[in-house]
């Protein structure tokens, strides 16, 4: 005979365990880890809640206890009592329970749950693990199955106050005339008023009315002391029914959905229920095959490329790409090398592309070239990185740095836009759905090493053509090794032009910086180097007088603060190296603009920097007539003073 749900909850250490052993066995690590981690979120909210309804009472008894002194005087015996048989009066006890354990919404958030992961890939099996309210009413008699426990012991509780009061009411009646008790009163009004009369009574009675009275309370202690032992005994194994309550509720839902999917070669991948979001991958045995049709087709394509096959491989990668993009779960599976199959299938699908426009830009094809770039940027959905590409085929800045000279020579910089937003377009996927296994790198050093050619573009546009474009991704400055591979390809292009000037010029401002850098960090090896260049072209005529001036300085001093003092009061200028710039009154390009300034137009420099969201780096300027205000660090260079 099959169990009711309530008979699970019997021994719920043991249940929990065997469904935890389930779970760990049947799902990977880290779903399980957060299946796990989201029953015990909700069992602690739930248990927090408990408490909250509970605590009052159960603290107010504490500090009563604690209140009373080593030696209490009949006032505090009084007091104690009263507070006592008020705050463990067992209806009010009882009514507090019956607040704290309703569990009302374990139907409501798990109609929620199943309704949001319905909204996900194959979310439609989500729906079929909807319960009545007859299934949530036997878990809730479950969670509770240990209830009776402590409802025994609030009875006996009870039991034990009526017979103090029956004994107080019976000492009463004996004293007659003496008697102070209120006659009239029921067993459960005279809990108020019983203490006040048991601590007179003993002048009234004899030793043996005042013995059964002490017999009587001392059962009313050790009864109420009992039903504390059950109350927090309940709460342990309450604590206990509710986490086995939520695994079997939303493990067994996942665990029963996960099945299913495994129907399908499918499994669960990564899962955040918190938010309600999960993601799919192919299962082991799915996963070997499709990763060895994927290595064949990928095969076969560089076999075509090395041919120069060029309308065959772009035909060939086109449909793998497109066969790939239909599976979605297959898509983001992690194949070979720790890509997805869909950044590998799009990576040949781009190098088909990238080798033929090459030899048609080699081959003079310049119309045709140009406008199949433009369409591939327009379209191309995810980031190619060069270190994954093989050594025998191009990298991305041989194709970019062609298109942007052809764009120059045609006079269309507008054009030069697509490619800016084809990492507009990457950068706001990778923020609604995050990125693709393959398109990243684990360091942004490395990602801006991997994209320097678009950096470069990025800089160019905003600098050189004056566009006010967001950087994408990438931040801080290309390092001088970083655009001497740029300069490289320039010159491998030949047709110099504004882009070549500008790679002469950012490679001037990459030596300015590291010169700057140098001198922040280290500004007595500068004054050094400068009393060096100093003897040198001054000859040895006048060595003794520059080393005896030196002695005054730093590094031949005992006291560095001459040349602090001289640093800190050498002003150091800007100048723009564009046409035009504004100086902002914000670290943003958002902010006000204070003036607008020209190359003849000398900026002092402050000395403080900031960071914008779109991670720029500003610099805080004093213009002439006095005002302060910010400019970009990628447009101004020092000047000689």
């Amino acid at each position: 005979m099959a169990k009711q749900i309530h008979q699970y909850f019997e021994n719920p250490v043991r249940e929990y365990n065997a469904i935890d052993r389930d779970l760990q066995n049947r799902l990977n690590q880290e779903v399980y880890n957060e299946v796990n981690a989201y029953s015990q979120l909700l069992t602690d909210q739930a248990m927090e809640q408990v408490w909250n309804h509970l605590r009052r009472r159960y603290e107010e008894l504490d500090r009563l206890e604690k209140s009373v002194p080593d030696e209490p005087s009949k006032e505090d015996r009084d007091y104690f009592l009263k507070q006592f048989f008020k705050l463990t009066d067992p209806s009010h006890v009882s009514a507090d329970l019956q607040r704290a354990l309703q569990f009302k919404k374990i139907e409501k958030d798990y109609a929620e749950f199943i309704k949001k992961m319905s909204l996900g890939e194959y979310g439609e099996l989500f729906k079929r693990y909807r319960y009545p309210a007859e299934f949530f009413n036997g878990i809730q008699h479950g969670i509770l199955h240990s209830v009776d426990n402590i409802v025994h012991a609030l009875k006996s509780y009870a039991e034990s106050v009526g017979r103090y009061a029956l004994t107080l009411d019976s000492v009463a009646k004996s004293a007659k005339d003496k008697a102070f008790i209120k006659g009239t009163a029921s067993v459960l009004g005279l809990l108020v008023g019983i203490p006040f009369a048991g601590a007179g009574v003993g002048a009234l009675m004899g030793g043996s009315d005042q013995s059964k009275i002490s017999d009587s309370l001392d059962n009313v202690f050790e009864d109420w002391d009992e039903y504390v032992d059950h109350f927090y005994g309940f709460l342990q194994t309450l604590e206990q029914t509710y986490r086995l309550a939520m695994a079997a509720l939303y493990g067994g839902t996942i665990l029963r959905v996960n099945d299913q999917l495994n129907q399908l070669n499918i499994a669960f991948s990564q899962m955040a229920l918190l938010s309600k979001d999960y993601a799919l991958e192919l299962n082991g045995q799915e996963r070997k095959e499709t990763e060895k049709w994927l290595r064949e087709s990928v095969s076969g394509i560089k076999q075509l490329l090395t041919k120069k096959l060029w309308k065959d491989a772009i035909r060939i990668s086109q449909e793998l790409y497109l066969t790939v993009k239909s599976q979605p779960v297959a898509a983001r599976t992690e194949m070979y090398g720790g890509k997805s199959a869909i950044y590998e299938a799009h990576l040949y699908y781009y190098l088909s592309f990238q080798e033929a426009l090459l030899e048609e830009y080699q081959n003079g094809h310049y119309d045709s070239f140009y406008t199949t770039v433009k369409k591939l940027y327009s379209d191309m959905p995810l980031t190619v990185l060069d270190k994954n590409i093989d050594s025998n085929f191009s990298k991305t800045g041989d194709l970019l740095f062609r298109f942007i000279k052809e764009a120059l020579k045609r006079d269309r910089t507008e054009d030069l836009l697509i490619a800016h937003k084809y990492l507009e377009r990457v950068g706001k996927r990778w923020k609604r759905d995050g990125s693709y296994l393959g398109e990243t790198t684990k360091d942004a050093e490395a990602f801006t090493d991997e994209l320097k050619a678009f950096y470069l573009l990025e800089n160019f546009l905003y600098i050189q053509c004056g566009y006010e474009i967001e950087f994408q991704f990438l931040d801080g400055s290309l390092k001088r090794r970083q655009i001497r591979e740029l300069i490289k390809i320039d010159e491998a292009i030949g047709r110099p032009d504004s882009l070549t000037d500008f790679l002469k010029f950012q490679y001037r401002s990459a030596l300015f910086h590291s010169f700057k850098t140098s001198l922040t960090k280290n500004k007595k090896w500068l004054v050094a180097a400068v009393l060096a260049i100093g003897v040198g072209t001054g000859g040895f005529v006048y060595g003794n007088e520059i080393v005896e001036k030196a002695k005054g300085i730093s590094l031949f001093a005992d006291n560095s603060e001459a040349e602090t003092e001289i640093v800190a009061t050498a002003p150091i200028y800007l100048m723009i190296n564009t046409e035009y710039a504004n100086v902002r009154s914000e670290p943003s390009l958002s902010s006000s603009i204070v003036d607008s300034v020209d190359q003849s137009i000398q900026l002092e420099y402050l000395h403080k920097e900031a960071t914008d969201s779109e991670y720029r780096t500003w610099l805080l300027v004093k213009l002439p007539d006095g005002k302060d205000g910010w400019i970009s660090s990628k447009i101004t260079e020092n000047i000689a003073q």
